[in-house]
């Protein structure tokens, strides 16, 4: 009778180990489902590699382009035009300049329009510095307002390394002290930096 009930004892201790084991497999899988919901939440889809690219489809995800989305080993692409006239991107200084960037944004024939800045310090644009092997192409800046100080460009602020920046174009008003362009506010001298096919009709104002 003993032995009997030590089995059973046994048995139910076997049964709610294994019950406990689930209900922790359970809670784990729930938790990294969320944390992956959160990452991919922050971009419309993509996974950041050549082949599927993080994919940018409203202001805040452009303006998730920051930390360690900026290096070499990202590539985006554009899905939509976005409107940058927007609360918080249109208040007091407006828009944050994505840099030191380092990796790969295709603009896919869209547009970013009403890009506002007015900040009076160095490196301001859409994207600050690029930098190594980095790529901005295909990209349109539409009535953009852009005010800074010195290096200050619609599509980027300053080129370097290997940087290019291909099939761009602006229009609207770029301003600042010195080094101010409409694609590029200052372009660098590395051996591969490169701007091609890019035109600009936006009013260049150097004060």
């Amino acid at each position: 009778m003993i032995k009997c009930l030590n089995n059973k004892k046994k048995e139910f201790e076997m049964k709610d180990i294994i019950s406990r084991k689930r209900v922790l497999i359970l809670m784990l899988s729930v938790a990294l489902g969320i944390m992956a919901i959160n990452i991919f939440a922050q971009f419309a889809g993509g996974d950041g590699s050549e082949a599927n690219p993080w994919q940018i489809e409203t202001a805040e995800q452009l303006d998730a382009i920051r930390g360690e989305y900026l290096g070499a080993d990202n590539y985006f692409i554009q899905i939509a035009d976005i409107d940058l006239g927007v609360e918080p991107y249109n208040e007091g200084e407006g828009w944050v300049p994505i840099g030191t960037f380092r990796g790969y944004y295709d603009g896919n024939g869209y547009v970013v329009k009403n890009l506002t800045i007015n900040r009076n310090t160095t490196y301001q644009g859409l994207f600050g510095q690029i930098h190594g092997s980095s790529i901005i192409k295909n990209l349109g800046l539409i009535d953009a307002n852009v005010v800074g100080g010195t290096h200050v460009g619609g599509i980027v602020s300053y080129t370097n390394s290997n940087a290019k920046v291909e099939r761009c174009y602006i229009n609207g008003k770029v301003q600042g002290a010195c080094y101010v362009g409409g694609i590029v506010g200052t372009h660098g001298t590395g051996a591969g930096t490169r701007i091609e096919d890019c035109y600009s009709a936006a009013n260049i104002v150097c004060t």
